[in-house]
């Protein structure tokens, strides 16, 4: 039987415990790709394009790297 995550849960520990760092790269692109989504990581909105994440910056949108 599966039973959910809790908060007590190893798992739930890690998930609340891993932080993720977002760095600019030098590649920026003026409108996004086709079928994108919107997330959030550590308070800052993205646009996840398949593998590919980016920020808007002014009328643009910079690449950056989650790690």
């Amino acid at each position: 039987m599966n039973r959910p995550l809790t908060p007590v849960s190893v798992a739930g520990v890690a998930r609340r415990t891993t932080r993720r760092t977002i760095r600019r790269t030098a590649v920026y692109a003026a409108a996004l790709p086709g079928g994108c989504s919107t997330v959030v990581i550590e308070g800052v909105t993205l646009h996840q394009c398949g593998g590919t994440y980016y920020q808007p910056c002014g009328t643009q949108y910079v690449v950056v790297k989650v790690e």
